[in-house]
């Protein structure tokens, strides 16, 4: 990102009240970015709460005391292996050793954090069938190096080999419908803990009946969601570029259900010719998001019989 565009959002950061949290992440690695500690430094100095994830290999000891000087409010370290030797199959890379030391670094330069303003340590984790056995040891290793934050996320499946590595074929045909009928009755569970005599009946209601309740929630209207516009974020890419999440900031392809799905970018805007707090509130930005809130799509997971799915 130029230093140019760079302005531009410190300026359009400013026209928010409070100023929004901004996150440095993405396609790729920030801390490649010469700039990247002063970038935090003139965010952190408009009010704003500043993260960012890194891989943890350029996590130096320079540049743990700068990012934390700069006023770092979190840094994300993404970890998909908590062994040597799963985190090489999986990284294509054995730095392991050499990430849990830089992060070790990192946490003893936040004692030189100023009053207040120590930054948290948290851990992202994309989990496949793969290394899903992993995330307990994850949890160990995370402990030790003084992680109070996790972020699980699924993975993304960008070729028809990464399809083998998901975990959420089954719980993607759970769809929640907005009446009840004798065709899909409405059921609603207590409190139950979840045991090996109350897993498999659970599991097997869940795949039977589609609007399920469990203490006055929807389980299955937990699908229907966006937690990019549920939680109010936006994305901008290094040009300018304003997209509503990180998917619609290029052209990519992803498969679900072994099927190849086509991904557009969708661009709202860019920094360079409009503000953000001006893109943020236009009236078609403003409709996508409640279109997206409202999630009154079709069940194509479900269906797969026409050319749109």
């Amino acid at each position: 990102m130029s230093k140019k565009i760079f302005d531009r959002l410190i300026e359009g950061l400013g026209d928010f009240d409070p100023p929004p949290t901004v996150f440095f992440g993405g396609f790729g690695e920030p801390l490649v970015h010469p700039e990247i500690t002063e970038m935090v430094a003139r965010v952190h100095d408009i009010g704003s709460p500043v993260e960012l994830i890194t891989n943890g290999t350029l996590l130096k000891e320079k540049m743990s005391r700068e990012l934390v000087q700069a006023g770092l409010s979190v840094l994300w370290i993404s970890l998909d292996g908590a062994t040597p030797e799963k985190y090489a199959e999986i990284r294509a890379i054995s730095a392991l050793p050499e990430v849990i030391d830089n992060i070790s670094k990192f946490r003893i330069a936040r004692r030189s954090a100023p009053k207040g303003h120590k930054p948290d340590i948290g851990v992202s984790f994309v989990v496949m069938r793969s290394n899903v056995a992993e995330l307990p040891d994850l949890l160990k290793l995370g402990f030790k190096l003084g992680v109070s934050r996790y972020m699980v996320t699924n993975v993304l499946p960008y070729t028809q080999e990464m399809c083998n590595e998901t975990l959420f074929n089954l719980a993607l045909t759970v769809h929640s419908c907005t009446s009840h009928t004798p065709w899909s009755p409405l059921l609603d569970l207590p409190r139950m803990d979840l045991t090996e005599i109350t897993r498999d009946p659970l599991y097997r209601t869940n795949r039977t009946v589609q609007n399920v309740f469990g203490s006055g929630d929807n389980q299955a209207k937990q699908i229907d969601r966006c937690p990019f516009v549920e939680c109010g974020s936006t994305s901008i890419s290094w040009d300018g570029g304003v997209s509503p999440c990180l998917p619609l900031m290029h052209n990519h392809r992803t498969f679900l259900n072994r099927t190849e799905r086509s991904i557009q970018p969708y661009v709202v805007g860019n920094l360079e010719f409009s503000s953000l707090y001006g893109l943020w509130t236009s009236s078609e930005y403003t409709s996508f998001r409640q279109r997206v809130e409202e999630f009154e799509f079709s069940p194509c997971v479900l269906c797969g019989g026409c050319d749109f799915f």
